[in-house]
C-alpha cells in the first residue's frame, strides 16, 4: 500500500489477480478498483488502426445507500461516460498503439471500474483507480 496522509490517494496495483492490469484507490473516504482485461477483436470500420478502450462504473449498493440494485443508475452511466471522455480526450493511450494489424485485429481494453465505498469525489477515485491499474 503506497499512500500519503490520511485522506489522500492510496492504491494497491495488481489487486485483482485474474486481470490483467489492477488497482485498488482509496480517495478519502471513497474506494474504487478496477480491473482490466485485454482481448482481440475486430476494429471499427472507421478507424482500422486503431484498438478501442471500453469503460464501465458500477455503483453497487453495497458502496452506498443511495444506489438501488438493478440496471446501472444515470450517475454510473454518467461516470463510465465521464472515464470514456477522459480517455479520449486526455489521449493517455494513443488508440493506435492499440492496433496489432490494420484492418485485421486489434486490443479492446475492458475497464471495470467498481465502487466499495462512496463518499464522494468519485471521478477522481475511478481515473486514479483507471491509471493505476494501466500501470500494473
Amino acid at each position: 500500500m503506497t499512500g500519503q496522509r490520511e485522506g489522500l490517494t492510496a492504491s494497491t496495483s495488481g489487486s485483482i489477480t485474474t486481470a490483467d492490469g489492477s488497482a485498488l484507490v482509496k480517495l478519502g473516504n471513497t474506494t474504487v478498483v478496477c480491473g482490466i482485461k485485454a482481448e482481440f477483436a475486430a476494429p471499427h470500420a472507421d478507424s482500422s488502426n486503431k484498438g478501442y478502450i471500453v469503460p464501465n462504473v458500477d455503483l453497487p449498493p453495497l458502496c452506498s445507500s443511495r444506489f438501488r440494485p438493478g440496471p446501472p443508475g444515470e450517475e454510473a452511466q454518467a461516470a463510465s461516460q465521464f472515464i470514456a471522455d477522459v480517455i479520449e480526450n486526455s489521449q493517455v493511450v494513443l488508440k493506435e498503439d492499440l492496433c496489432i494489424v490494420d484492418g485485421k485485429i486489434v486490443w479492446v481494453l475492458y475497464c471495470d471500474i467498481i465502487c466499495l465505498d462512496y463518499d464522494g469525489n468519485l471521478l477522481d477515485a475511478c481515473i486514479c483507480a483507471f491509471l493505476a491499474a494501466l500501470r500494473n
